[in-house]
Order: structure tokens, then C-alpha cells, then sequence
């Protein structure tokens, strides 16, 4: 029986797992030690990567997957210390990945007010198929009707298909569509999409 659970900072290795599984250019972005970079994000509160804002989903006390989102109140408040943070953990090195790191924040992410971001939502391999990924977004959908959001959205890849399917079939709509350049080394094609929350 699946599980759904508030994060906690000692999770932060299944979280590092985890975000690169839904976001694999994170390697390319962030380099080598994008792992251990996700997992110290992971364990310092007050920024957009924080163990406060995920939940994990579990199977008989094993991690199975997990969603990290928040609000746009949230994303203005932790976005400046979020950078910061970056730049503690990345040294100068961040330097070459600014104009990609600017970039990503002003497409991937941005936010209006009243509406809620999912920033990533990923299942391990051998548990996809069993509802998990639904039952952490319908987690989220809950968490947003507490803290009064009209829409939440997410950005998705534009050639992931099954992802872009998952998200339809639970009312969720293509807004737009845009691309993003990763240190001259990789383009990625996004489609923003949202739900209309009642």
C-alpha cells in the first residue's frame, strides 16, 4: 500500500535520486557534483529545493517517489536565498553557468500570483505503472487548496510523452510552449501546463 509523507532533511539522498530521474539536465547545469549540490539544498530550509516543500511517497516503508512544489508567494520570498545558496555550494564555477541559471529561472518555474508550481515529480523505474505519481499530484492538489491557489503549473519536456499524458488525463492543459539553452551544450523544449483549480 502506497504511502504519502511530509520530507525530511535525512531524505535528502532519494531526493537527489529522484530530481535528476525528472530532470536529468540537471547534470549537464550543475556538473559532476550536481548529487551532492541537491542533496545539501535538500537539507537547508528556506530555499526552492528545501525538504519542506517535497513529499515522498512510499511502499512498506521504501521510498517509491516524490513531488516538490510550491507557491508563488513561497518562490518570491526563497527565490534571492536559493541563488545564494547555489553560489555558496558552486564556488566561481557558478560563473559559467549563470546566464544558463538566469535563464532557466526566468522560463522554467516562473510563477504569477496565485499559482502553485510543481517542480518535480518522479517515481523510481520498477514502481511506475502503480498510481504513484498520481496519488503525490493529487498530494499537491490537496496541499494547494488549503493555502487558497487558483492554478497550479508545471513545466514538462516537450518529448516526454508519457509525462505530457499523465498530466492531460488529469486535467491538466498545454498553455505555451519554449526552449531553453544550457551552456551552449544542450537546447531543451518545454510546454508550460496548468489546471484550474475550483
Amino acid at each position: 500500500m502506497t504511502t504519502i509523507r511530509k520530507a525530511k532533511a535525512n531524505d535528502a539522498g532519494d531526493f537527489a535520486e529522484l530530481m535528476l530521474i525528472s530532470a536529468p539536465y540537471f547534470s549537464t547545469l550543475f556538473g559532476k557534483k550536481v548529487k551532492t549540490l541537491l542533496q545539501n539544498l535538500f537539507k537547508c530550509q528556506f530555499n526552492l529545493f528545501s525538504f519542506d516543500h517535497v513529499y515522498f511517497a512510499e511502499i512498506d516503508g521504501k521510498v517509491t517517489g516524490m513531488i516538490l512544489g510550491y507557491d508563488w508567494q513561497t518562490k518570491k520570498r526563497e527565490n534571492v536565498r536559493t541563488g545564494f545558496l547555489l553560489f555558496k555550494k558552486l564556488g566561481i564555477s557558478i560563473l559559467g553557468r549563470l546566464l544558463a541559471l538566469i535563464k532557466l529561472n526566468e522560463t522554467v518555474g516562473r510563477l504569477e500570483d496565485g499559482e502553485y508550481y510543481i517542480s518535480n515529480i518522479a517515481t523510481y523505474p520498477k514502481h511506475r505503472g502503480k498510481g504513484i505519481g498520481r496519488r503525490l499530484l493529487l498530494e499537491a492538489e490537496q496541499e494547494t487548496k488549503v493555502i487558497g491557489v487558483e492554478k497550479i503549473v508545471l513545466d514538462v519536456e516537450k518529448d516526454n510523452v508519457n509525462a505530457i499524458n499523465f498530466y492531460r488525463n488529469l486535467g491538466y492543459k498545454i498553455l505555451e510552449e519554449f526552449s531553453i539553452s544550457l551552456r551552449r551544450i544542450k537546447i531543451i523544449n518545454f510546454y508550460r501546463m496548468a489546471k484550474e483549480l475550483k
